[in-house]
Formats: structure tokens, C-alpha cells, sequence
């Protein structure tokens, strides 16, 4: 097989991102001048994360067929979760109108995007845990350090750093935190306010507004709809300087399992954690090797709808948990250096799927 690059435009312009295709992939194999994308003599693969609308360099493609150079399409989709069949119909008519043959595409969708509508695609796609494989390769590249602080010499601390609250359910987990008993033993960082405030107390809001983050240090860019931030920071000092992390996932509804950076940081910096999810996360964890914290403390909270009774099980949990890492540190560490070591196995396995697949293309 001839040697191959890769082109992409979608980081030119912004913040690097890990979170999408492009930031994953060895740099030295990434092109991003388009000069070197028509000249380069070995395989050139395109990378489109563009699912919505097609913004293809199609002089590119037709420019290397005129000259003999192996072209492909790569469709980056494994950011996000779920793709109604007619959307995936939509982009392939689009991509065939530019002149490109659906032999030479091959759609990456996240591992939560499967529907029974792929299977008779399945030539043209396949499914990688993006964010698995993002944590494993920040941390390979040095751009994100990993807590080397034991389980028994952390601070007895709980961190709650949810991110943007505009969520009903984190409103609702920040509120019983806020509430409970657990709200001084709790570092709590936020980005932005709730959307509408009258279920909240003036010192509630007040507290929120007080505890603006993120204090992790993790980039943080403006949207449409306020201050987001990609979720990976460069530093350890919020798992270094706490016991238990409280995971509040990024999906309300419970139609797709698509786990996030907000899980596979306290995973990749052995912390152990408590998690808010619209779907069996937990459940999940397990079946594909991790390990979670039920041996010690009652997880029944994941059973439960979204409801203040459900967040107060997980404040529950969360101060079980939290007294665990102090009574029998020995079995948490074992716990935590166990998935440790099952995420970067779990990302290497993805990655040589990715790659098998990248080969198969330029067959």
C-alpha cells in the first residue's frame, strides 16, 4: 500500500480540538496547506465533519483523478450521536453529485450512532468511541498529565464541575449538592446560569454566579448560546486536590449512549466517581471492561428517572463513596488503576480499528 495523508481545513482558525477526527490522527500525517493536498503523490484522504452541509474541495479531487492520485472521503461524525437515515441519505446524494464514488467513503460515527438503518451501509461506515480514544491520545502526546496522587493522600474532597448549566438535570444535581450536607466537602464549578430561575433560591443563583468556572483551566470558547469549553485541560490540580469526581454526562434523554470527555477524565486520572447519565452509563461501563464502585457503595441511584429524588440518591452516593476512599483506599486505588489501564487498552483497540479500516479504503 502507497503512503497516505490525510487533509483537513476544520482546525485552521481555532483552538486546536482533540474532539473531533482531525485532532486525534497523527499531526505529521494531517495536511492543511492546500497546495500540498494537490500535489502530494501518495493518497490524499479528506476529512468532512461537516454532517449538516457538504463543503468539499471538489477542484481537489478532481485535479488528483486527472493526475492519477488515489483520492478518498472521510465523513467525521464521531463527534456527535445519532443520524436520522434520511440525513445520511441527503449527504451521500451530495457527495455523489461532486463526483465522488461511494466506494471511496467511509462514514465515522460515534459508538452511541448505531440504528438498524446502518446495517445495509455497513461498507461505508463505522463507529469508533472518539472520546476514549481523544483522552488516551492527549494524555500519549503529553498535552494532558494524569494524576499521580494515591487515593489515600487526597484531600477529602468531592468535585462537581458540570460544565454549562442550561441542563434541567445539572440544575438539579448542583441544587442537591448545594443542599446537602456534602456542600462544604464539595468544589463546585460552573459555566453560565440555568435557563430561568424561579425554582431557584436568590442565594442559590447568587452561589452560582460566585462559583464560575472553569477551574480546571480547561479552554473555554463563546457560542451562540453562552461560554462552552472543550473539556480537557492541562493540568491535574482538580483530581490531585480531591477524593471522588461527580460525572453529570452531556445527553438529557435516554435515546443513545454517547459518553464524553466528562467520563473519561476521572477514568484516565484513576478517580473514583459517581455519575449523572439519561442512560445506563454505569451498566455500560462494565460490560466493556471497566469497573465501577458498586462493590462498595449502593449505585441503585442509576435505575432512576431524572428527578430530584434521583439526584439526592447520588448526593447519597457520592458521601458514601467519598468515606470508601477513606476507610478502604486500598480496594478503591485497585478499582481506579484497573480502569486506568482498561482505557488506554480500550483506545489503542479503537484505534487499530480506525486504521484497518483507513487501509481497507485505499485498497
Amino acid at each position: 500500500m502507497m503512503d497516505y495523508k490525510f487533509y483537513s481545513t476544520d482546525q485552521i482558525g481555532h483552538p486546536f480540538n482533540y474532539n473531533i477526527l482531525s485532532g486525534i490522527l497523527p499531526q505529521s500525517r494531517v495536511l492543511e496547506d492546500v497546495k500540498d493536498a494537490y500535489d502530494y503523490e501518495g493518497a490524499i484522504i479528506v476529512i468532512d465533519s461537516n454532517i449538516h452541509k457538504t463543503i468539499l474541495p471538489t477542484e481537489i479531487f478532481n485535479f488528483r483523478k486527472e493526475n492519477s492520485k488515489q483520492t478518498r472521503l472521510l465523513v467525521d461524525y464521531a463527534y456527535e450521536t445519532g443520524l436520522p437515515e434520511e440525513m445520511y441519505d441527503r449527504k451521500i446524494k451530495e457527495i455523489v453529485s461532486r463526483g465522488i464514488d461511494i466506494k471511496d467513503v467511509l462514514f465515522v460515527f460515534n459508538r452511541s450512532a448505531f440504528a438498524n438503518w446502518m446495517e445495509k451501509h455497513i461498507n461505508n461506515i463505522m463507529f469508533i468511541d472518539l472520546f476514549a480514544v481523544s483522552a488516551a491520545v492527549r494524555h500519549a502526546i503529553g498535552k494532558m498529565p494524569v494524576s499521580e496522587v494515591l487515593v489515600k493522600d487526597r484531600p477529602r474532597k468531592i468535585n462537581l464541575l458540570v460544565g454549562k448549566i442550561d441542563k434541567p438535570s445539572r440544575s438539579l444535581v448542583l441544587q442537591s449538592f448545594y443542599t446537602s450536607n456534602l456542600k462544604d466537602s464539595t468544589t463546585f464549578s460552573v459555566l453560565g446560569m440555568p435557563n430561568g430561575d424561579a425554582n431557584f433560591s436568590t442565594e442559590f443563583l447568587q452561589f452560582l454566579k460566585d462559583n464560575q468556572g472553569p477551574l480546571d483551566g480547561a479552554l473555554t470558547f463563546q457560542q451562540g448560546d453562552g461560554v462552552s469549553s472543550q473539556g480537557w485541560s492541562d493540568n491535574t490540580s482538580i483530581y490531585d486536590n480531591s477524593s471522588v469526581s461527580v460525572i453529570c454526562e452531556t445527553h438529557e434523554t435516554n435515546d443513545s449512549l454517547f459518553i464524553t470527555e466528562k467520563t473519561y477524565r476521572p477514568i484516565l486520572n484513576r478517580h473514583p466517581f459517581v455519575a449523572r447519565a439519561s442512560f445506563p452509563l454505569l451498566t455500560y461501563l462494565r460490560a466493556i471492561g471497566f469497573k465501577t464502585f458498586n462493590t462498595l457503595i449502593d449505585e441503585s441511584y442509576e435505575s432512576s428517572e431524572i428527578s430530584s429524588n434521583q439526584t439526592d440518591r447520588l448526593v447519597s452516593a457520592a458521601g458514601e463513596l467519598l468515606e470508601q476512599t477513606q476507610t478502604q483506599a486500598d480496594q478503591v486505588q485497585a478499582i481506579v488503576d484497573h480502569n486506568y489501564e482498561t482505557l488506554i487498552k480500550f483506545a489503542q483497540s479503537e484505534l487499530s480499528l480506525l486504521n484497518q479500516r483507513i487501509f481497507d479504503l485505499l485498497k
